[in-house]
């Protein structure tokens, strides 16, 4: 062992190699990995190999057999293993060159000065996996003073020992909010970007929107900005831990509901309606945190693994805000009040900022008459249900009630970024609409208004007064040709005795809107007279030809207008003749 120790201590022996047989042998066994092993044949290499699966990330742990046959200890300055790919260990195999140091990937040092007893001895080797790629424990190098004794795998027939390394699972993430779109909005969406552990050397941001949506990249104007189904953009490099927030514009078409312009949709119906899907997908080129203090900041020069994010964002299936119930209550001829209950569709809580209602004619909103002033600026949740009240009046002063448009309840919702949404609701109240509409018609329609006149103003008890009634025709009801309208003048017989036709049937003018009527009074008593004859009016349809029976219209409502009053003045004086019978007899 002396003469050994000699030799290699001798500069003769500088610059040339020598294998570790007979003196020493090395063996490699590989501490189990997450990934397991994986034993299949090289047909180049014509071998086994052993091929052991792990991550980026991962420290996987080499450990070194070298068999020592010599008698005593010996103490070596190196002891080192090589790794190569294994695409270029193959190539070397196949030309028979030898490796050269450029070749080499890594080297896995045991350290200076290591001693080697004679027998078998164990040395741990960690390695941390850093790249993707297949690699193999090329060679076994033992530096002993001056002499280098290698180990070369290549030119081996043993089992070849590899390591399969595949990306690990990124930790960047994605995120969309809010986490649901309002139909029939202009909103901004948030897209949140988090790099986690990783160092993120750049990537692309896709937006996908399905039919009913359109979309703005970030630090477009939504006045002047092209709307689009589909837009990319860049993400910039990031650092372990750092965030980046962009916000785009998305615009959703209404589904089942009136939209933000008060104009009704017309789709089929909310439940028919299609989900409308906003999806972000980001595609990333990265490396793990741990490259960059491996490499000792120099520059990374290994290709980055690749990650690809996806997160979604739909709309509601339902607006924001439904009306599951509304009526309206008549406590007297013209005082209603409308109550309304809407129904919260939003996963996330939101606020009420403002209201307002509009209906359509005859209901009017009396002023200062909002029963909701609780509800300002409260928060809502899903499933919450809130009471609108209203108090209102009917008036057909300007129109004919309108059952054309809805009643709306427009509210407008705020979000925890101060964005606002307007939920215009359209109320049911086509009953009520109907039932004021049918009332107002049989009020209106069907009239005949009468004005009564008077020859004179005064006169003396028992002297005829003679009456002019002038009846407006223009609102009856005449359905037929041979219609006609019977009238029937009667009056309190403690003040008027009436003479002339006081029944019959009225002569209607050419184009029956109106016709006169005349007739004598002759007052009873002395004294202001106040109460003045009633007229009746009534349809009726004449027998036919076929002698048929009759058949009558509706009732006709008289609207009378009469003079103030009626002077009626006694006899102030009487002449009278009286004589004797005897006298004739004479």
């Amino acid at each position: 062992i002396d003469d050994l120790e000699s030799v290699v201590k001798s500069e003769e022996v500088i610059g040339h190699t020598w294998g570790l047989s007979p003196l020493l042998g090395a063996n490699m066994k590989i501490q189990a990995t997450d990934g397991g092993e994986i034993v299949e044949s090289s047909e180049i290499l014509k071998r086994k190999i052993v091929k052991n699966v792990c991550y980026v990330g991962d420290e996987v742990t080499v450990e070194l057999h070298v068999v020592s046959h010599l008698p005593r200890a010996i103490t070596v300055s190196e002891m080192k293993v090589t790794l190569m790919k294994l695409k270029d260990f193959q190539q070397r195999y196949k030309s028979n060159d030898t490796v050269t140091e450029a070749e080499i990937f890594c080297t896995l040092d045991v350290g200076s000065s290591v001693e080697i007893q004679p027998g078998n001895n164990i040395y741990k080797l960690p390695w941390t996996v850093i790249t993707v790629d297949q690699y193999i424990i090329s060679s076994t190098q033992i530096q002993w003073h001056n002499a280098t004794f290698i180990q070369d795998y290549s030119v081996s027939y043993r089992t070849a020992i590899c390591f399969d390394v595949l990306p690990n699972e990124p930790t960047q993430s994605i995120e969309l909010n809010p986490i649901f779109l309002i139909p029939g909005h202009v909103q901004n969406v948030r897209l949140f970007f988090n790099a986690g552990s990783d160092i993120v050397c750049g990537g692309k941001v896709e937006l996908t929107c399905s039919q009913g949506i359109k979309v703005l990249p970030p630090e477009v104007n939504v006045e002047n900005g092209d709307w689009k189904s589909k837009c990319t953009f860049n993400l910039e490099p990031c650092k372990p831990d750092e965030k980046i927030t962009m916000i785009v514009t998305v615009k959703c078409d209404a589904i089942g509901s009136y939209d933000a312009s008060h104009s009704l949709n017309d789709d089929d119906g909310i439940e028919n309606s299609i989900t409308q899907t906003l999806q972000a997908i980001i595609k990333t080129s990265y490396h793990h945190n741990l490259y960059a203090s491996l490499n000792s900041g120099e520059a990374i020069e290994h290709p980055p693994m690749s990650a690809i994010l996806a997160a979604t964002v739909t709309t509601l299936k339902y607006p924001a805000l439904t009306i599951s119930d509304s009526n309206a209550y008549r406590y007297n001829e013209n005082q209603v009040v409308v109550s309304a209950t809407v129904h919260c569709n939003t996963p996330v809580p939101f606020s009420l900022k403002e209201w307002d209602i509009t209906f359509p004619s005859p209901l009017c909103l009396e002023d200062g008459e909002d029963f909701n002033k609780g509800l300002f600026e409260r928060s809502i949740i899903e499933g919450e249900e809130l009471f609108f009240g209203f108090k209102c009046r009917l008036d057909f002063a300007e129109e004919k009630p309108d059952t054309t448009v809805k009643p709306l309840l427009n509210i407008v919702l705020q979000d925890s970024f101060g964005k606002t949404f307007s939920q215009v609701l359209p109320l049911s109240l086509e009953k009520f609409y109907d039932q004021v509409k049918n009332e107002h018609q049989r009020g209106t329609s069907n009239i005949a208004n009468v004005q009564f006149n008077l020859s004179n103003q005064n006169g003396l008890v028992g002297s005829p007064v003679t009456f002019v009634c002038d009846i407006d025709c223009s609102n009856l009801t005449l359905t037929k040709d041979n219609s006609e309208v019977l009238f029937d003048v009667s009056c309190n017989n403690s003040d008027w005795i009436l003479g002339g036709k006081v029944r019959g049937a009225l002569c209607l003018s050419e184009d029956k809107s109106s016709s006169t009527l005349k007739f004598i009074g002759i007052p009873i008593k002395s004294g202001v007279i106040k109460r003045f004859p009633s007229l009746k009016l009534v349809h009726f349809t004449a027998t036919n030809d076929s002698g048929t029976s009759q058949s009558r219209l509706p009732d006709i409502k008289v609207t009378s207008k009469y003079p103030v009053s009626f002077m009626s003045s006694t006899h102030k004086s009487v002449e009278t003749l009286s004589y004797l019978s005897l006298l004739d007899e004479i």
